[in-house]
């Protein structure tokens, strides 16, 4: 009874599926005159259901088939071809076969969604690369297998990240990819921005590539660790594009419908890859729907983050994010507002900025970021040193990018629309950039910078996201387009924690301030105009003074920006105020009163609290 009732609940899942000994296998594909699936030497056939644009052939087999090998063949026109599903939830090394699997026998001994997921106008997420954080020999773990590494809450990793205070880690893609070798790990690197097969771990992070249960395990595993530390997790996704794109398991199943191309009839390349997926035909719009639902549902994940996100056409966009509220109203998602080249996708359905205003979903504020910090890979120089010339993007930014007023208007409808950040894996990191754009500055004073460019971040509306090791003047040495520079380039250095203490400690405590007072953290545009309000003056200060209202919160906030290289007095509004931030250090404690005429520090941003 329980197989006949799991062969009609999975009739419309494409794939493989495998449970209580009984496998269902449905492919949907362009027109093809045979289809057969190799299991370890045996061949079956499948059986044509329905005839249309896009065919659905299927049958079912009973047995054990848990972790065996397989490898589909399409025949049309006489011509085989041998390829992997494009629905594989994992593969052996390399991805050479699919690998079939119950998935319940891959679930953790403890194993459940997080319990209280985080709201939007709470989250703090950080960015970080699998590899990169896990490898460095500064990592104090034991284990095999970067997942493993990373889920290893006994060593570095897991116990910063809840020092640090954040909410939400972001992780470059984990599904498989095809620029590392799984089995020559060491001799090959890549952030993963190369999609294979979108359903399956990427096998170079586990630590048996060989076996396809392996890594479904052990990422399973390292996803319940960061719920158990209360972080949820989310995943960076590539459905824009894909690595091989004649010789993908996409291109193989659907021909014709699965990439874009130019009105001339060469290949769209939107991403700079040389191909863009044709997100708005309804086969591959409901491909990628399923494939996050997929994640969402399988491995527990909590918000996911596009990249090139107006490659996707608006309305793709739209249906991931109903479908995914359906599962989890909380789920974060934001993207990239742009393309990596001219796509074959008309400009009018691009997902740019503006396309989210009804919506829930994030997009990075690349506006607010230059004005911070400057140009992301030159010698320009941001606010943060005193050039005015970005004064209108980082006012905009304070208040979230919202219609604040008459002359301060932004793209967001609301500030949790706004992905606010300084640096991200592309591009020079914080103080990399820092060093570049202000090598006249001494040492001391470039890491009074990365402290101010943190602090103006951390004290914005919106969502803020830091990449990894700006809390302590991660490096990559100059490097800005590291995505195959190796370990030797991107590994972090966790002696670096240590050395740099009083900027990961000023980071800390900022999050913990922003965490402990709403007036920081406000969802709507409506609030953010009754509760805050913004003031400048001619001598590059710009100020922010907030009303707390909910319980613990101060009933007044003063944070005050100096954007000069010189010390500036100015006059404190009335009354006596508790000195929390200055100069480079916080105290959430308090420093001590002030009021009337008060110094502010060059460089840096001054925290002032009424009780």
């Amino acid at each position: 009874m329980n197989n006949t009732l799991m062969r009609h609940e999975k009739v419309t899942k494409n794939g493989l599926t495998f449970q209580n000994g009984c496998l269902y296998v449905r492919f949907q594909l362009e027109k093809a005159d045979e289809v057969w699936i190799h299991i370890e030497g045996f061949a079956y056939p499948l059986h044509l259901k329905e005839r249309q644009d896009v065919d659905v052939w299927s049958m079912e087999l009973e047995g054990e088939f848990h972790q065996k090998e397989y490898i589909v063949e399409i025949i049309r026109d006489g011509e085989s071809v041998f390829t992997i599903d494009p629905w594989a939830v994992s593969t052996n090394a390399n991805s050479q076969m699919g690998v079939i699997l119950d998935l319940k026998k891959t679930n953790p001994i403890v194993w459940e969604p997080l319990q209280e997921q985080v709201k939007a106008k709470d989250a703090v997420i950080y960015e970080t690369h699998v590899r990169d954080f896990t490898v460095h020999e500064s990592f104090d773990s034991k284990e095999k297998g970067f997942m493993n590494r990373f889920g290893d809450d006994s060593a570095s990793g897991i116990k910063h990240l809840r020092e640090l205070g954040i909410t939400h880690l972001h992780l470059l893609p984990l599904f498989d990819f095809t620029s590392v070798d799984d089995e020559n790990i060491e001799g090959t690197y890549n952030w993963g921005y190369d999609p294979f097969l979108f359903n399956a771990p990427e096998g170079s992070y586990s630590s048996n590539p060989e076996d396809g249960a392996v890594r479904v395990r052990e990422m399973k595993q390292m996803v319940q660790t960061l719920h158990d530390n209360n972080i949820s997790v989310v995943m960076d996704v590539v459905y824009n594009h894909t690595s091989h794109e004649r010789y993908n398991p996409l291109h193989i199943f659907f021909p014709t419908i699965a990439y874009r191309k130019y009105s001339t009839g060469e290949w769209g390349n939107g991403s700079g890859c040389g191909n863009e997926l044709q997100t708005e035909h309804p086969v591959i719009r409901q491909f990628i729907v399923d494939s996050l639902l997929y994640w969402q549902k399988e491995y527990h994940i909590d918000g996911f983050r596009f990249d090139l996100m107006a490659l996707y056409d608006d309305e793709t966009i739209y249906t991931i994010e109903r479908e995914l509220q359906k599962e989890n109203p909380d789920i974060l998602l934001y993207g990239e507002p742009w393309t990596g080249g001219v796509s074959a996708l008309p400009l009018e359905k691009h997902f740019l900025k503006g396309k989210q205003w009804d919506t829930k979903v994030a997009l990075f504020n690349d506006e607010f970021r230059n004005g911070i910090k400057g140009d992301n890979d030159g010698y320009e120089k941001g606010m943060i040193a005193g050039n005015e010339y970005h004064q209108m993007a980082v006012l905009r930014g304070l208040v979230g990018s919202i219609h604040y007023n008459e002359w301060l208007t932004g793209f967001a409808k609301d500030p949790v629309q706004s992905i606010n950040y300084v640096s991200a894996h592309d591009n020079l990191c914080l103080f990399d950039k820092i060093e570049k754009s202000c090598p006249e500055f001494a040492y001391q004073d470039r890491i009074r910078l990365n402290k101010f460019a943190l602090s103006v971040l951390l004290t914005s509306q919106g969502i803020p996201f830091l990449s990894q090791g700006s809390e302590f003047l991660y490096t990559k040495n100059g490097h800005h387009n590291a995505y195959n520079a190796g370990d030797g380039v991107n590994a972090i250095d966790w002696k670096r924690k240590n050395e740099n203490e009083s900027v990961f400690a000023f980071t800390r405590d900022l999050i913990r301030f922003r965490k402990d007072q709403s007036a920081l953290r406000l969802g709507c545009a409506n609030d953010v105009r009754k509760r805050t309000s913004l003031f400048l003056n001619e001598h590059k200060l710009i100020g922010l003074s907030l009303s707390g209202e909910d319980d613990g919160d101060y009933e007044d906030i003063l944070v005050l920006h100096n954007f000069n290289s010189f010390n500036y007095t100015t006059t404190l509004p009335a009354g006596e105020w508790l000195l929390i931030a200055y100069d480079g250090k916080i105290d959430l404690a308090g420093m001590e009163w002030v009021e009337g005429s008060f110094q502010l520090p060059y460089y840096s941003t001054t925290i002032l609290v009424k009780l």
